[in-house]
């Protein structure tokens, strides 16, 4: 409704529809808010209830990682798990490393890195199989050694780290080895043919699904509103005396 289509419905619509129309107007900002708050309800992703979907199983391939997955150490790195909490504390009996993961929530990409996910995962194999990869992007690397500012420095060299589950071992910082430095170009490759990569794509093929739904949704609330709209456009016409 536009100031100049408001003031023609003060002057020559029916009291009550005035107030309506009014209403509307003055509402129109908190309606879209609160419809806000719920398109990112429906938009919001539980990676942890996407890897135990019936979709997400299918998607991927390797019966270990899928079977991991569903476990409940790992769908507790996957939530925040609080001290204090409400009900049984999952975390409870656990120290170090494991506290500290069950504790603070964490991606899917992190949990997948994380080291003890591949110890895990060889545990389970018997031999192995599975390492915790990472690599350094060298163009991120220089340009951050150029900074001055420690601070800064630190930050941007952050940016340089590539981490993820493998199971190529010339990857692997398993015992403290150090990352290799790779070009950009040839970084993308690399991290497309790790377990990580396999897994992330599951995710996004699933998320995209879930996005796409909420946006059909919204589509029919707009199509629905848009005929409400063109059926009631003779009755204010009349209402406005012919004014359009």
């Amino acid at each position: 409704l536009s100031p100049v289509g408001l003031s023609l419905v003060t002057k020559l619509a029916p009291m009550k529809i005035v107030g309506f129309l009014m209403g509307i107007w003055f509402l129109s900002s908190s309606i879209a808010h609160q419809g806000g708050k719920h398109i990112a309800k429906m938009m919001a992703v539980d990676e942890g209830a996407i890897v135990q979907g019936e979709k997400f199983q299918g998607c991927l391939a390797n019966q270990e990682i899928k079977t991991a997955l569903k476990e409940d150490f790992f769908q507790n790195w996957l939530s925040a798990n609080p001290e204090g909490g409400e009900g049984t504390d999952p975390c409870a009996g656990l120290t170090g490393a494991e506290l500290e993961l069950c504790r603070g929530k964490n991606t899917l990409d992190e949990g997948l890195a994380n080291p003890q996910f591949a110890t895990y995962l060889n545990g389970k194999v018997g031999s192995e199989k599975y390492y915790p990869g990472q690599i350094q992007i060298k163009e991120i690397k220089e340009k951050a050694e150029e900074i001055k500012n420690e601070k800064l420095r630190d930050k941007e060299m952050g940016k340089s780290y590539v981490s993820f589950l493998t199971t190529d071992p010339q990857y692997s910082i398993a015992g403290g080895a150090a990352p290799k430095v790779v070009e950009k170009a040839s970084a993308s490759q690399i991290v497309d043919g790790t377990s990580s990569a396999e897994v992330i794509q599951c995710l996004r093929e699933d998320t995209l699904t879930l996005a796409l739904s909420v946006f059909r949704k919204l589509g029919y609330i707009a199509i629905g509103c848009g005929i409400f709209l063109f059926l009631l456009g003779p009755m204010v016409s009349r209402w406005m005396h012919g004014i359009k």
